[in-house]
């Protein structure tokens, strides 16, 4: 009869010995590739937002002369009609 001891044992004597594997000092770096399309697209974006904002200003600046001309018409227009004489 066998004792149960001898099938269930620590069996490591056969793994062979491996040599350690070296790791790498700093962290992989992202492809180029990558890199350049992500300033690529940051600079196309900064470019937009550039654009909008002097359009905006513009608008606006558009709106206020509109404002300004028209107010001085109606104001220059109920100057007359006050100064008129009538005949």
């Amino acid at each position: 009869m066998r004792n149960s001891s001898d099938t269930i044992r620590n069996r490591t004597y056969n793994i062979p010995t491996c040599s350690t594997v070296p790791q790498p000092t700093a962290p992989p770096r992202a492809p180029v590739m990558i890199v350049v399309v992500v300033v690529v697209v940051v600079v196309v974006m900064g470019v937009m937002l550039v654009v909008v904002v002097i359009a905006v200003l513009l608008l606006v600046v558009v709106v206020i002369v509109v404002v300004v001309v028209g107010e001085s018409k109606r104001k220059g227009r109920m100057l007359k009609e006050v100064t008129r004489s009538p005949r």
